[in-house]
């Protein structure tokens, strides 16, 4: 069995998007949560679509 680990994006509250994505490189993490602070909802499609390659999960 496996299973996903996800973590929300306000945990690394002091960290730029792409230092949260930097950091959880090295981990099991395969999904994250964003919060306001870490994006303009107006435009969260397309700062997930950047983001996607960043957060693919690895093997």
């Amino acid at each position: 069995m496996t299973h996903d680990i996800g973590v929300q994006s306000y945990t690394y509250r002091e960290f730029s998007i792409d230092e949260i994505c930097d950091a959880l490189a090295d981990t099991p993490v395969s999904a994250i949560e964003l919060y306001g602070g870490h994006v303009d909802l107006d435009g969260a499609l397309e700062t997930a679509t950047r983001l996607e390659p960043a957060m693919e999960v690895r093997a």
